[in-house]
């Protein structure tokens, strides 16, 4: 009988299909905006297992489809009261039916894994597969095919097939949304945020799959018992299955709401532990370190970062040290001191533009007390406009030693460009100076520069 009902599933027939769509996605997920740029060529396994997972974003809302389509099949050719007549129970009959819609799917998923897994193992310099990721993508594959199934058997009509896979798309993407309002239920969606701080490598990503694989699995058999249900026979065996399903399912919802990992996101002032790790370095007029899943990206990136640093070396206040590290407060940073070492956060010539002001300290949001400040027309005359917030005079001038930096490295002038059009005329004056006096500048100054004591009046 599965064989048969594989065998005519229409899933099987759109299988290439729904491989075209999670393969599309997962390369523009992964390898097309990686890093808000073009691909860098960094494989790396927590990228690559979340990606897989949240391939079931595509594929189970088009199984769900599929799979309500198929339980509407036979009411459609008339075959009901056929088949009540026959001797085996119609449960046998329609797990058959949702495993010949379920199958396919399971295979496309098992193919993408492979075609996604096979070059991570071959490239990856660091790390291992999370399994975690990969079940609960798999058993939330198979709980959106019986959702499906039970929707097609209690809501049969031709218009049930793509309802199901709408609503249950909409399902997958509102938890996450809803993070914005101060909702956090993000467990719900079997995308739920891979890593919620997005510092991948740099700290432990949110260990929730226990608590989806018991919420996703006993929705499934939920799903699977309903339409049990609905047929008849051992209706006594499946209210216990039922039972057991729901008490599974809804330990799974009360254990994430229990699960620390589940509030820490950007803006929650949380942070999940920092992973250690030994950074690799390549010595140079900076000392450049990124860590070790970034090590093909090295040399590139110390050429990147020396290009921006080289007008400054041998002075004595610049950091010895350009180190790739995460945005989240308290993750791991290599153990390098902060006064020493200025901090990126992209390998390869993405680090260059963070690079150049970092070396100067261009710290423009966390100045003490800029937010309590009012800009005169003086102060707007002379550039201190900054969008949204004021920038404060004692970063006015790093923010044009910076843009001189940013614009060595192929960047924009100044930060504030646009704002105040006055920016660019003081970024292309420091930047016109001889070689000889602006080196005498930069060694008088660079201490005062990065510890905000010099405004742009002080500047040559």
């Amino acid at each position: 009988m599965l064989r048969i009902e594989t065998r005519r599933s229409v899933a099987l027939l759109l299988s290439p299909l729904i491989l075209l769509a999670a393969w599309w996605m997962a390369y523009n997920g992964m390898y097309g905006t990686m890093y808000e740029a073009s691909w860098t060529g960094v494989y790396i396994w927590e990228e690559t297992s979340s990606t897989l997972k949240d391939s079931v974003l595509q594929i189970g809302p088009l199984v769900a489809g599929l799979s309500a389509w198929a339980a509407g099949r036979n009411r459609r050719r008339g075959m009901d009261d056929l088949l009540s007549t026959t001797a085996r129970p119609s449960a046998s009959r329609d797990l058959a039916t949702w495993a010949g819609a379920a199958l396919p799917a399971v295979a496309v998923y098992l193919l993408l894994a492979v075609l996604l897994g096979v070059p991570t193992a071959l490239e990856a310099t660091w790390g291992a597969p999370l399994p975690g990721y990969f079940l609960v993508g798999l058993v939330a594959l198979l709980m959106d095919s019986a959702l499906g199934l039970a929707a097609g058997y209690y809501l049969p009509g031709r218009f049930t097939a793509p309802l199901a896979a709408v609503a249950l798309y909409i399902a997958h993407l509102l938890p996450m949304g809803m993070v914005d309002l101060g909702i956090n239920y993000t467990f719900l969606s079997p995308a739920a945020y891979s890593n919620l701080t997005g510092a991948d490598v740099f700290s432990e990503p949110a260990r929730l799959a226990i608590q989806q694989l018991l919420l996703f699995g006993g929705l499934c058999g939920v799903a699977l018992c309903a339409v049990a249900l609905k047929g008849g026979g051992a209706r006594k065996t499946a209210r216990i299955a039922l039972a057991a399903s729901g008490a599974v399912s809804a330990a799974g919802f009360a254990t994430a709401l229990s699960t620390e990992d589940l509030y820490v996101f950007p803006g929650s002032g949380d942070y999940p532990k920092a992973v250690a790790y030994e950074p690799v370095c390549r010595e140079g007029g900076i000392t450049v370190c990124v860590h070790p899943a970034y090590e093909k990206l090295l040399p590139e990136t110390a050429r990147a970062v020396n290009e921006v640093a080289e007008p400054l070396v041998g002075i004595p206040a610049v950091p010895k040290y350009a180190v790739q590290s995460s945005p989240a407060p308290g993750a791991a940073t290599g153990g390098f001191d902060p006064d020493e070492a200025v901090f990126f956060g992209y390998a390869g010539k993405l680090a260059m533009d963070e690079v150049a002001d970092g070396i100067v300290d261009s710290n423009l949001y966390d100045h003490p007390g800029h937010e309590d400040l009012q800009p005169t027309q003086e102060d707007l005359r002379r550039c201190g406009k900054f969008p949204r917030k004021y920038l404060h005079p004692d970063v006015e001038a790093q923010t044009v030693v910076g843009g001189w930096l940013r614009m060595r490295a192929g960047g924009s002038r100044s930060v504030y460009t646009g704002e105040c059009p006055n920016a660019d005329k003081l970024v292309d004056r420091f930047a016109a100076l001889g070689p000889t006096e602006r080196r005498a500048w930069l060694e008088k100054n660079f201490a005062g520069l990065r510890a905000g004591k010099v405004t742009l009046k002080d500047l040559p």
